[in-house]
């Protein structure tokens, strides 16, 4: 004789995902041209409302000498509305030209995302990362622009 048997499941959504981003960009000094990419990873602190992303990567410039290849790294909040959203955080970036220093610098973000497949999205998105002001990190010769494009994983 069998009974009937009843079982409940909670089903949660995956909040810790992998990202990768990269793009064209251009370096304060003269607007050189520069090419960067960053891995890292994604996670839902509230789904669809507020991620936190922490990447790092590097990136090069389009020019040689004084130019050089530099590292960069962010941890950002990032806020939705709908599919687009608003990013702002901490930075670093190590020296781009062999004159200059690295440091923090101030990042925000603004993007879209284009499309969603399953857990996986893909977005587009503008990045200003303006250094933290010091006496030997000016605004108008340290800040950098990228166009960026980041897939979620």
């Amino acid at each position: 004789v069998s009974q009937p048997c009843r079982v409940d499941l909670d089903v949660t959504q995956k909040r810790l995902f992998f990202l990768i981003e990269g793009g064209p960009g251009l370096l304060r000094g003269t607007y050189t041209a520069m090419l960067w990419a960053r891995a890292g990873l994604l996670y839902k602190i509230v789904p669809d409302s507020l991620d936190f992303i922490l990447s790092f990567g590097g990136g090069t410039s389009m020019r040689s000498e004084p130019w050089t290849s530099f590292v960069m790294g962010n941890a950002i909040l990032n806020v939705h509305a709908g599919s687009a959203y608003l990013a702002g955080g901490l930075g670093f970036s190590t020296k781009e030209q062999t004159s200059r220093k690295g440091g923090i610098d101030l990042v925000g973000e603004v993007g879209v995302d284009l499309f969603k497949v399953n857990s996986s999205v893909g977005s587009i998105f503008f990045e200003l990362r303006a250094p933290v002001l010091t006496s030997d990190r000016s605004f108008e010769k340290h800040h950098k622009l990228l166009l960026g494009f980041r897939y979620i994983f």
